[in-house]
């Protein structure tokens, strides 16, 4: 009769083949047996094959409903599948059978936060912090949960500890200069900056706001630095941008071109910086067809389900404009140029496409030229935009300043510009 213990001898060493063969021939004899059943699960989960193993984990679960095991490895299939609901049900179930496990635990508390169950998320990491203090994988994700919950000062803690444990994590140093930049602990960003760029962690990000908090004004910030900002936010960028911040740029520029050109149709517009689409749904009045182009494909994603644009693009935005060969007639780039201090080279590429076109964006204030703000984004000053305009055979047809975001329970001041091609 085949040998379940033979069976998980061969598992241990690998021989997978041999231990299926057996377990199954096995299984064939005693058809109810549910640890042959679970093993089987996991030897055919070793050679890659995770539908077999989760229909094994499942007639596991069916013939002993206390196995613990099954449940926690058909919790890991559903979670690596992005099935989260069905996770946290199967973990859940886990936890309550073995509920001095913190494997288990750490595993659910991962769950919730997937399903954006922050609250739940955070109760449970400090439920196994509170037993496991120096654990740092726990640490980590406390310190996360506590930052999407916008709680900076409770991150920054419990990213310093773990730092005490751990301080080549060099994600949690990543994370701990972000906050300290948040918090406008600007003295204590400064060597996290500088610790990351010699470490060579995220060092196009931590060059870009190291210059920031040094002033020193670069021409524009690292396109990976903007795709990888973009992409975390993608999510929630909407509900954080327009409820948090209390953003409204496309609204108060679409209200801006309607004192000028109070009947404008374009043929066809272009959204540069598209991101979700916030842009599109207010222009799309104005527009028979409407491109637009972003940097983030997270962004993007978000955007194609509003379905506003004709073809949406994943580019740098010159790029783009130069080797474009659709006749564009208007531009718009709300909330763009925070991300770009030298805008000549966008106004030098749209200037050049031979048709007659409006161009429609918003600043930040700047006192003189352009400069790179301690937040990381660029200022402008009217000047500089007057210039260019004037460079570029542009006429500004209106210009009004305006409150563009909060910053904290501040307001941002900016400008917003309607311009025409001569």
């Amino acid at each position: 009769m085949p040998s379940l213990t033979k069976a998980y001898n061969h598992l241990q060493q690998g021989e997978l083949h041999e231990a299926s063969a057996i377990l199954q021939a096995f299984l064939d004899q005693n058809p109810g047996d549910s640890q042959a059943c679970y093993l089987l699960g996991i030897t055919v989960l070793e050679q890659g094959d995770e539908e077999s193993a989760m229909d094994r984990f499942k007639e596991t679960i069916n013939l002993a409903p206390e196995a613990t095991p099954a449940h926690y490895n058909l919790g890991i299939l559903y979670y690596n599948r992005g099935d989260f609901r069905a996770a946290q049900s199967a973990y859940a179930r886990a936890a309550e059978l073995a509920p001095e496990d913190m494997d288990i635990r750490f595993n659910l508390a991962l769950t919730y936060k997937q399903l954006g169950q922050l609250t739940q998320a955070k109760e449970l990491f400090a439920h196994i912090l509170a037993i496991t203090p120096d654990d740092t994988d726990t640490l980590y994700n406390l310190a996360n949960t506590e930052q999407q919950l916008h709680n900076s000062q409770q991150a920054i803690l419990l990213l310093e500890t773990l730092l005490q444990y751990e301080p080549e994590r060099l994600s949690a140093l990543n994370n701990l200069g972000y906050l300290y930049h948040k918090e406008g602990e600007n003295k204590k960003a400064i060597p996290v900056y500088q610790s990351l760029i010699k470490n060579n962690h995220n060092v196009m990000a931590a060059k870009h706001l190291l210059a920031s908090l040094t002033g020193i004004t670069t021409a524009q910030a690292p396109a990976a630095y903007v795709k990888d900002v973009f992409d975390q936010f993608a999510d929630h960028f909407d509900a954080s941008l327009q409820q948090k911040l209390g953003y409204n740029t496309p609204t108060l520029l679409r209200q801006l071109l309607r004192t000028v050109q109070p009947q404008a149709q374009f043929k066809h517009g272009l959204d540069l910086g598209c991101g979700t689409g916030l842009s599109g749904e207010t222009f799309t009045d104005c527009t028979t067809i409407l491109t637009g182009i972003d940097l983030s494909p997270k962004m993007l994603d978000q955007a194609r389900e509003k379905n506003l644009y004709t073809e949406l693009h994943e580019s740098d935005l010159v790029p783009f404009i130069q080797s474009a060969e659709a006749a564009y007639d208007l531009y718009i780039a709300a909330d763009v140029f925070v991300y770009i201090g030298d805008l000549r080279p966008i106004f030098t590429s749209i200037a050049r496409q031979e048709n007659l076109k409006t161009f429609i964006f918003s600043t930040e204030h700047a006192a003189q030229n352009y400069i790179l703000k301690p937040t990381g984004r660029y200022g402008h000053s009217t000047s500089y935009i007057h210039d260019l305009a004037k460079e570029c055979n542009f006429t500004i047809l209106t210009h009004e300043s305006a409150p563009i975001r909060k910053e904290g329970s501040a307001w941002i001041n900016g400008e917003l510009y309607i311009l025409s091609s001569l």
